[in-house]
């Protein structure tokens, strides 16, 4: 029988991320979309070398053109702390 390979980057995951109370989801999730495009682990080496110069305008509103999709399976209230599912 056949060696599955293993599979190459970038991965795809599932999370559990542990919301305190006061921010909300969408700004947890946003936060986390920064750090994961950033990332070595989840982009394209390519896409790594065009975004090292690039500085993130936490201002600008919108998707960017090179960010990796991150999502959440539900919503917390922001005064709840809890796990959100992204």
């Amino acid at each position: 029988m056949p060696k599955s390979a293993l599979a190459s980057f970038p991965v795809s995951a599932l999370f559990g991320v542990v919301k305190p109370s006061g921010p909300t989801s969408m700004a947890v999730v946003h936060n986390l979309q920064e750090l994961v495009t950033r990332s070595k682990l989840f982009t394209v080496p390519e896409k790594l070398e065009k975004m090292k110069d690039k500085k993130i305008n936490p201002k600008r509103r919108g998707k960017q053109k090179d960010a990796v999709k991150v999502g959440q399976g539900g919503t917390l209230d922001p005064l709840a702390d809890g796990v959100l599912g992204v």
